[in-house]
């Protein structure tokens, strides 16, 4: 009997350790199954923070381009300004250059008939030019004086 009740008893010590096992290694799963879902609604949270904040830096380089496109546009009207206004500027030359080319014809057949008013046409001239460039630096002066009073 004795031997019986001690087979009992290791019996029943096995079962209870077996149990007991069974036991940590059921909360053990339970454990790891929460864990797993706090990770999925980790991960879940991260993938639409990510998304987010992707979206987000695609909006504003979205932006930035449109900005950089707008500025290019612009700049392609300014040089086009530009060039138009140096064309204008060149056609203008080409007209001063052929008049004073016909002015310097004309002031020749007028000098050779009447020699006194060549002396005197170049004498005014080159009074209405330092007129003309007083005016200019007193203008200019006027100007540097206002900027300086932050006008």
């Amino acid at each position: 009997m004795f031997l019986a009740e001690l087979a009992y008893n290791t019996v029943a010590k096995e079962i209870d350790e077996l149990e007991r096992k069974k036991e940590n290694r059921k909360q053990v799963l339970e454990q790891s199954q929460r864990e797993l879902e706090e990770d999925h609604d980790d991960l879940i949270k991260f993938i639409h923070n990510d998304t987010k904040t992707k979206n987000e830096r695609d909006d504003e380089e979205k932006k930035q381009l449109k900005i950089k496109a707008e500025k290019e546009d612009k700049l392609k009207s300014k040089e086009n300004e530009i060039s138009s206004i140096k064309s204008e500027i060149e056609k203008n030359k080409d007209a001063l250059q052929a008049l004073e080319r016909a002015r310097y014809d004309i002031l020749k057949i007028k000098q050779d008939n009447d020699s006194g008013w060549y002396e005197e046409r170049s004498k005014q001239q080159a009074e209405k030019l330092h007129k003309l460039k007083t005016e200019w630096i007193n203008g200019g002066i006027q100007w540097i004086e206002q900027r300086a009073r932050g006008g």
